[in-house]
């Protein structure tokens, strides 16, 4: 279980605004943001990892290790975002 949200919030503010730099679409990243003002994380952590699969957005090993830390965190199988593993370059 999470023990930390005000953590678990700020990892993943901080992976939405690694995902604009990345080239994330401006639409994906205010639903994301907008999940996050309402604390949905889950959701907002889905829309991330989601939409970067989805547009087959290609990241790095400093993007993919904080999505699988917060899936950890979260008790996220990781079946839900193993899948990016094929987009890190």
């Amino acid at each position: 279980m999470v023990e930390d949200w005000a953590e678990l919030e700020h990892l993943i503010s901080l992976q939405i605004d690694k995902a604009i730099v990345l080239g994330a679409r401006p639409e994906d990243i205010e639903i994301a943001r907008e999940y996050l003002r309402e604390g949905k994380y889950g959701l907002a952590w889905d829309q991330l990892v989601s939409q970067i699969y989805e547009y087959q957005i290609n990241i790095d090993q400093d993007y993919y290790n904080p999505v699988e830390e917060i899936a950890q965190k979260m008790r996220i199988g990781e079946k839900e975002y193993n899948l990016l593993r094929e987009l890190v370059q």
